[in-house]
């Protein structure tokens, strides 16, 4: 009887220590890390634009990977997939670049390498001018990154609350 008191207490001051961990990171940050968003600036596993993404890595924390080179090889940084088991996870990719790699990015030959709207120019795929509409001036631009905060305890406090609420069924 006295152990399983004892159990329930230590169980009840772990819930308590996650719980404010969950509500100082939100008094400190402004914002609810739950609701973040895994973001990729090049729109995913594109091997010939250099892009940065935003998402939980490792351990689940919240941080900026950046695309990048090791002589031909490129790490490409993405979301991972939808309906993966983990949610705005960062996906790793690593290609070997037939033409080379250089600042994060695979160097091109033609124009039939590089995404819509770019072309191949010294050897690196450049956006080009979409012409203007009637009503509004485009250009692509890319997508501004939110900063990385770490939110180690935050991972924790998720995988906790749904361990209990697998057990409890709430």
């Amino acid at each position: 009887m006295r152990l399983t008191r004892k159990i329930l207490v230590i169980i009840g001051f772990i819930a308590l220590a996650f719980l404010l961990v969950y509500f100082f990171e939100i008094q400190i940050t402004g914002r609810n890390v739950s609701e973040d968003k895994c973001i990729d600036s090049d729109g995913g596993v594109v091997y010939y634009i250099k892009g940065t993404t935003y998402g939980r890595y490792g351990l689940g924390t919240w941080v900026n990977k950046t695309d990048i080179c090791s002589y031909s090889r490129l790490t490409e940084y993405s979301c991972a997939e939808k309906g993966v088991l983990m949610p705005n996870f960062i996906s790793t990719t690593d290609y070997i670049c037939p033409n080379g790699c250089s600042n994060g990015a695979c160097l091109c030959v033609e124009d039939s390498e590089c995404p819509e709207n770019y072309v191949c120019k010294e050897k690196e795929c450049t956006l080009i001018q979409i012409p203007e509409k009637e009503e509004k001036n485009e250009t692509i631009q890319p997508i501004p990154m939110p900063p990385a905060e770490k939110s180690f305890f935050r991972a924790i406090f998720d995988n906790v609350k749904n361990f209990f609420k697998k057990v409890f069924g709430r």
